[in-house]
């Protein structure tokens, strides 16, 4: 019995055992807060994996209408139990949310979009999934 194999099925072998395990980086958003003068809109996002998550960027996303925002955290490195956060006073009015990314699984973050108060008080919030 003779075994005629092609070369481009003994490529298409060689490329599968070379490859790494797939995995797509994780996208999270959160439901839109309104914020006034009076709030703080605020994105935190939590490694709760074991190992340390290479790339993280947390932004805070105006909703269509409301005024842009430029927002944006980028982490390097997040150990477990690490957060990457994204926020501050320069947004005054509209509709914000939080979108996070990460060179990992969804499963490994935790993410929150909140308003807080002049106060520190959390005024309102909406789970990042």
């Amino acid at each position: 019995m003779i075994l005629r194999v092609t070369l481009a099925a003994l490529l298409g072998c060689a490329c599968l055992s070379f490859a790494g395990p797939a995995r797509a980086d994780a996208l999270l958003t959160s439901g839109a807060l309104p914020i006034s003068a009076t709030t703080i809109p605020r994105c935190v996002a939590i490694n709760i994996s074991k190992v340390p998550i290479s790339s993280m960027n947390v932004a805070l996303v105006n909703t269509p209408g409301s005024p842009p925002s430029t927002l944006t955290a980028v982490c390097s490195n997040v150990p477990p139990d690490g957060v990457c956060v994204s926020g501050g006073g320069e947004e005054t009015s509209g509709n914000v949310f939080c979108r996070i990314t990460a060179h990992a699984s969804a499963k490994s973050i935790r993410g929150t979009m909140m308003t807080v108060l002049g106060s520190g008080d959390i005024n309102a919030t909406s789970e990042a999934r």
